[in-house]
């Protein structure tokens, strides 16, 4: 739903910032424009990436339209299962916590919390995090910087889009200073 909202936020301001200005929205519609705008960018996006990585784009712009399906229930969750393992570390140490993270499955812990467990993705990076951790080996910035790697990982597909779409902040001023500048071109002439 915001997805929708959003876009018409969006169209709404830049189509009401471009009439205040003094242009026309005919000037906007420009189809040969989205056609080779649309074009670069899946045509980047069909060169740059494999055929799975283009089908978990497609799922995920197919994603944004039914909205999220974490609830509040399922970050209290996680929350309650991020006290419960380092409850047990604090009290029995870091290395009672291997069993769990090496079998999340056969855990205790993790079969109380059913919605993380079915999460497949959630679970694992978690679980390959408090690896991390276990070892000892790994500072807090360094975990970190790991973790937000881990994470990126996963946004292949965005790198080789964003450079065949232009910039739309700069394409709406050169529009508009193309639009002044025929204006005043016209005046002059009449």
């Amino acid at each position: 739903m915001f997805v929708i909202i959003g876009t018409l936020v969006l169209f709404g301001a830049i189509i009401g910032g471009f009439t205040m200005h003094g242009g026309k929205i005919a000037a906007l519609i420009q189809i040969s424009e989205f056609i080779i705008i649309g074009g670069a960018a899946i045509g980047a996006m069909l060169v740059g990436n494999p055929p799975s990585i283009i089908s978990q784009f497609i799922k995920a712009v197919l994603g944004t339209l039914k909205g999220s399906p974490y609830k509040k229930e399922t970050f209290l969750e996680l929350l309650r299962a991020l006290f419960a393992l380092f409850t047990l570390a604090r009290k029995e140490g870091l290395l009672a916590l291997e069993q769990h993270v090496e079998h999340p499955h056969d855990s205790l812990i993790f079969q109380q919390y059913p919605t993380l467990l079915n999460n497949h993705h959630a679970l694992a990076f978690l679980c390959d995090t408090m690896k991390v951790v276990l070892t000892g080996a790994v500072g807090a910035f360094e975990l970190a910087e790991m973790t937000e790697m881990e994470y990126r990982r996963h946004l292949i597909a965005l790198p080789t889009l964003t450079p065949a779409i232009p910039q739309r902040g700069a394409y709406h001023r050169h529009e508009c200073h193309l639009t002044h500048a025929r204006h005043r071109q016209l005046a002059l002439y009449h």
